[in-house]
């Protein structure tokens, strides 16, 4: 899933995530849409682990929030 846009002081941007990324994994799982992403955040339990890429560099990280 790519990453739009992201609200400034949000979770999402306090983890370092930011518009133009792509999420591959929320909390273990593959995301293959916002569906999927929007059930891992209600299956959280307040924290999520997600697996993004930098399609620019290539580079891969993992990155929590705390909802």
């Amino acid at each position: 899933v790519k990453v739009t846009a992201v609200k400034q002081g949000s979770p999402a941007q306090k983890a370092g995530i930011a518009a133009g990324l792509l999420i591959l994994k929320a909390n273990g799982k593959a995301v293959e849409n916002a569906k999927d992403l929007e059930q891992a955040e209600r299956d959280s339990g307040g924290t999520m682990e997600l697996l993004i890429v930098d399609p620019k560099t290539k580079r891969e990280r993992t990155v929590r929030a705390t909802l």
